[in-house]
């Protein structure tokens, strides 16, 4: 694994894990999305799953102290991307966010409220979905069953859109 390395702030609150394959059209653009929250306390750990053209390239303009980017030596997955950002995460909560997707600038500040409750592992929101070819313009169509916070019920339906989750790391 290739790495630009900087250390973690101990201020940081979460980690965002984002897997990088071939996203070099949209990541850049996600990337600020992140950068640009209004929680600023966050480090960007995205993970450069082989793909032909290095992350490190794509994002060579972006000058930020929260961004780490990892390379991996051969093409594993997203989900093994994810795990190795996982890895390195030093921080209370981790979100994540696909290279291919965006947040409004207050996602962190309005999410992170929620594990005022030390009995909440996981916390999500809604997402506006642009360009779906069925017409959908979000995950959630039916937001009155939520939150849904039991077994099976929430294994069953799998209610979290992914760009949506954040979780205590220690969970």
């Amino acid at each position: 694994r290739r790495a630009r390395f900087r250390p973690m702030s101990p201020q940081a609150l979460t980690t965002v894990l984002m897997p990088a394959y071939c996203s070099e059209a949209t990541i850049e653009e996600s990337v600020e999305s992140v950068l640009a929250q209004t929680e600023p306390r966050l480090v960007l750990v995205v993970v450069d799953d082989c793909g032909p053209v290095h992350v490190e390239e794509t994002l060579a303009d972006v000058d930020d102290p929260r961004l780490r980017i990892v390379r991996h030596s051969r093409n594993r997955g997203a989900n093994h991307a994810r795990n190795t950002a996982l890895q390195l995460a030093r921080t209370p909560f981790v979100s994540q966010l696909d290279p291919d997707d965006l947040w409004e600038p207050e996602y962190l500040e309005s999410i992170l409220p929620c594990f005022a409750d030390p009995g909440v592992g996981l916390a999500y929101s809604n997402t506006h979905i642009i360009g779906h070819p069925t017409g959908h313009d979000d995950y959630i169509g039916d937001p009155s069953v939520h939150p849904m916070d039991t077994f099976p019920k929430f294994a069953e339906q799998c209610p979290v859109p992914a760009l949506t989750a954040t979780m205590r790391t220690q969970a």
